[in-house]
């Protein structure tokens, strides 16, 4: 009997290949935003929620009265005299890097900036942008102009945006981010 050596054969897979799950981008987004309520919620004593049809409102908030527009401009409903709009972004991993950062050109956090701008003018306040990547801490953008004492060790300047870690913006006190 002769001696078989393996590597004389091609072996082909024919096992089926798993299918990538699907990612459920609202579900990713809600679940965001009511773990970023629950950091805001704690470090503030006071309650911030999700806000109803957060992501999908898109031109109605400019016709709504004023009342209406500080409660459902932004993702998150922030409690009374709270300066600013915010923006929660969850995911989107693959879609900006720090080398795209770096050369001040990623389309995805422009517009997320960009988002939060608008939306921030529609109800008259400052816009912040919290970001949670997967099995990473958040972080927050906020304008240059609206910080205007920088004591962070360390931090990103993106075009007219500063990027520090949410738990160090949060340290920052009351008065940063209510009116008093």
């Amino acid at each position: 009997m002769e001696d078989f050596n393996l590597d004389d054969f091609e072996i082909e897979d024919i096992t089926p290949k798993k299918k990538k799950r699907k990612v459920d981008g609202g579900r990713k987004g809600k679940s965001g935003e009511r773990e970023l309520c629950k950091i805001l919620s704690k470090r503030f004593g006071s309650e911030f929620t999700r806000t109803i049809g957060s992501g999908n409102r898109w031109s109605q908030v400019s016709n709504m009265p004023s009342h209406a527009k500080n409660t459902f401009t932004g993702d998150i409903c922030c409690p009374e005299g709270f300066l600013f709009s915010i923006e929660c972004k969850n995911g989107y991993e693959d879609k900006i890097d720090l080398g795209t950062i770096i050369s001040n050109q990623n389309k995805t956090l422009d517009d997320f900036l960009k988002q939060a701008i608008k939306e921030s003018k529609d109800c008259e306040r400052k816009p912040l942008v919290c970001w949670k990547r997967k099995y990473k801490p958040w972080v927050s953008f906020v304008q240059l102009k609206n910080l205007n004492n920088n004591n962070f060790k360390s931090y990103l300047i993106y075009k007219d945006w500063i990027c520090v870690d949410l738990e160090k913006l949060l340290s920052l006190p009351d008065n940063f981010f209510f009116e008093i």
